[in-house]
């Protein structure tokens, strides 16, 4: 096993585009935000910029991190010291920055099939009431990956779909799995092919006001988990509803943890 080392280094622009060579460019650059590589090398303009987190190298010398500061010495055309970590073991590499790397990036750089849509269906899962650690949030993932892919179906809705699917999702344990497959053809609008009477459209009330409300412009996302809940849950009694009201308790437990 390599010994690992620390050591500072002025590193140029030149050095900088080496190292930056060396990471793997399907885990990292997709995630490279221009905006903070900007904010940094602003601050190395304006000489506010100092040693702190080191750039680090796996046993293979491959960059696991420091992509952003690295760009930023590109953009700002001078040298800069860094403190530089090498033969960092490559499982490390999942446990860097999780205060600041999204689930979705972990799960990628881990090498994870997850998409960045069913991670946020878990966070909406499962954070409700107290911050979860992104390790825990992907355990939860595969723990449940079942549940969580039942409900990928809901289409639109794209600034709530995930604590959307988050309802749905939970009641994958508790509820009748074609009742629930109705109640995402409903969400999806796709009731008017002539297969559901104008009963069960009525019935189906439910989904379909809270359709409007979540396709609306002005709605805000305080409460609509909760909304969600109600209206699923007339929805499986077949009541008809002609506005929404908030569930006043969790109606969808997950086994094991609530």
């Amino acid at each position: 096993m390599k010994k690992i080392s620390i050591e500072i280094e002025l590193i140029t622009p030149e050095k900088a585009k080496e190292y930056l060579a060396t990471r793997d460019t399907n885990k990292y650059t997709a995630f490279l935000k221009q905006s903070l590589v900007e904010m940094y090398a602003k601050d190395m303009r304006l000489g506010l910029w100092g040693i702190g987190d080191p750039i680090k190298f796996n046993t293979l010398d491959e960059l696991i991190d420091g992509q952003h500061r690295l760009e930023a010495v590109l953009q700002f055309g001078k040298p800069v010291k860094f403190y530089v970590v090498r033969n960092m073991l490559p499982e490390c590499e999942g446990y860097i920055d999780l205060g600041v790397r999204t689930p979705a990036v972990v799960a990628k750089i881990r090498r994870l099939p997850i998409t960045t849509a069913s991670m946020a269906t878990v966070k909406a899962m499962f954070t409700k009431r107290q911050p979860i650690s992104t390790p825990l949030l992907i355990q939860m993932y595969e723990q449940h990956q079942e549940a969580v892919e039942f409900s990928a179906n809901i289409k639109g809705l794209t600034r709530f779909k995930p604590i959307v699917r988050a309802v749905i999702s939970r009641a994958f344990y508790h509820v009748d799995r074609e009742i629930l497959e109705r109640f995402i053809i409903f969400l999806n609008g796709n009731i008017y092919t002539g297969k559901y009477e104008v009963e069960e459209v009525k019935k189906g009330s439910a989904a379909l006001i809270l359709r409007e409300h979540l396709i609306t412009p002005s709605t805000r996302a305080d409460k609509i988990y909760f909304k969600a809940e109600y209206a699923l849950d007339h929805f499986l009694e077949g009541k008809s509803i002609s506005k929404l009201g908030l569930a006043k308790k969790e109606l969808f437990p997950v086994p094991d943890f609530d």
